[in-house]
C-alpha cells in the first residue's frame, strides 16, 4: 500500500505460498479463522498487541488481487504487506538476496499504444511508491535476520 495507511490499526499479510506464512501463524494470539472465496483468514493479535489478519492467497496477480480486497472490504485492513519467495531482475541481484521495494510495477501492463508502457488506464500512473515507515521497519527486520 502507498502513502499514508488508513485510520485503522488493523493490518493484513498475504503470501502466495502457504509455506511462507506457517511461521507467523504460532505468533498470532486470540487466534479465530474463517473461510471466504476458498482462502481461510486467520484473525488475531500478532505478536499479542499488533492487529493482524494472515491470509495465504494463492499464486497470481488476480487471486491476490481477490485477497486483498476482502482483506480492505470484509477485514477493514489499513495496511497489507505481501510477504514471501519472488523473483527480481536486477544487476548485482544473486539467488537468496533479501529485496525491499521502494516502488511497484505492474510487469505486464502494456496497452501500447494508447498508454506508455506500465501505465495503469485510467490512473495515469506506471508505478506505485510504498510506504516509506513501513519499508524501514522491513530492512531493518532484514538486517536484523541476516545479522
Amino acid at each position: 500500500m502507498s502513502g499514508p495507511a488508513r485510520p485503522t490499526a488493523r493490518i493484513g499479510i498475504m503470501s502466495a505460498m502457504s509455506e511462507e506464512i506457517e511461521s507467523l501463524l504460532p505468533e498470532l494470539m486470540d487466534q479465530t479463522s474463517e473461510v471466504h472465496g476458498h482462502r481461510t483468514y486467520y484473525k488475531g493479535k500478532l505478536f499479542g498487541t499488533q492487529d493482524a489478519v494472515i491470509v495465504f492467497s494463492r499464486w497470481g496477480k488476480v487471486a491476490s488481487a481477490a485477497t486483498a480486497a476482502i482483506l480492505i472490504e470484509r477485514y477493514d485492513c489499513g495496511e497489507i504487506l505481501f510477504t514471501g519467495v519472488a523473483g527480481g531482475v536486477a544487476h548485482g541481484l544473486n539467488v537468496g538476496d533479501v529485496v525491499v521495494a521502494d516502488r511497484l510495477v505492474q510487469h505486464d501492463m502494456n496497452a501500447r499504444p494508447i498508454f506508455q508502457r506500465f501505465e495503469i488506464p485510467l490512473l495515469g500512473v506506471t508505478e506505485f511508491p510504498t510506504n516509506e515507515r513501513r519499508r524501514a521497519m522491513l530492512l531493518k527486520a532484514a538486517q536484523t535476520f541476516i545479522d
